[in-house]
């Protein structure tokens, strides 16, 4: 674009359910094993413009403005391991690691504005260790 802007905005969003099992090794340690299963979806969207807005602009034959917005559904894993540690009687102090995945059925991507199938191989949506570290109250 001629002294325009172009935007690129990627979302993702996932929820699931997640089941924890827990094992106190000692009074004051207490080890968990979980895993989070679940769906979600990814967006991206690009947008390209001038910044001279106008009603009567043909946005066929110029080509400073387009928007585009892709959609992609996949479901999610995310396996985790953990220990508590009790500080205090009332306290304790919680890590954990685990491994947020994502799978997709295939590389398509589906198109908002004209519902058609952007094909190809594309990157995978979410992958990647997480590490967590709290405090844990009354546990």
């Amino acid at each position: 674009v001629d002294g325009g802007t172009r935007r690129y905005e990627y979302h993702v969003g996932f929820g699931g359910v997640t089941i924890n099992k827990k094992v106190a090794l000692m009074k004051d340690v207490i080890v968990d094993l979980g895993l989070l299963v679940g769906g979600g979806t990814a967006t991206l969207e690009l947008r390209q413009t001038d910044g001279d807005y106008s009603w009567i602009d043909d946005f066929n034959n110029n080509p400073n403005y387009y928007s585009l917005k892709y959609r992609k559904p996949f479901m999610v894993y995310h396996p985790s391991a953990g220990v508590l540690v009790r500080v205090l009687p009332w306290m304790g102090i919680h890590g954990s690691v685990g491994y947020l995945g994502s799978y997709a059925f295939n590389d398509d991507w589906k198109d908002d504005y004209f519902d058609y199938t952007v094909k190809g191989d594309s990157p995978k949506v979410l992958d990647g260790l997480s590490y967590s570290l709290g405090v844990w109250f009354r546990h």
